[in-house]
């Protein structure tokens, strides 16, 4: 009951030291490889079962979750046979949002 105690109390240490892992990314000029994300898995088991490393598994572990978003988004590039040419596209209005005291659908 007293570890269970403990853990809910420090849930909140937990969410700001993964997010500071986040944030430390942004401090980086580029983006580190992406064979670094195979150490997420292990991170994450360390976490659970090594509870004198969970503070700084849960930093490296918020550090790899945003490395892995951060590939993923720049995996949506402009194909270069599309650069600097100019593109057509086309669409369809489905409906004209209606405006009433306070809401807009």
């Amino acid at each position: 009951m007293t570890d269970r105690l403990q853990t809910r109390n420090s849930l909140p240490i937990y969410a700001l030291v993964f997010l500071g892992g986040i944030g430390s990314l942004q401090f980086f000029s580029r983006l580190p490889d992406p064979y670094w994300l195979g150490l997420l898995p292990l991170v994450f088991l360390l976490v659970f079962f090594k509870p004198r490393l969970r503070l700084l598994c849960l930093g490296l572990a918020g550090f790899l979750w945003a490395l892995l978003h951060a590939h993923w988004y720049f995996l949506h590039v402009l194909p270069e046979a599309l650069a600097g040419q100019d593109v057509w596209i086309e669409g369809v209005i489905a409906d004209i949002p209606t405006k009433a005291d306070r809401v807009q659908r």
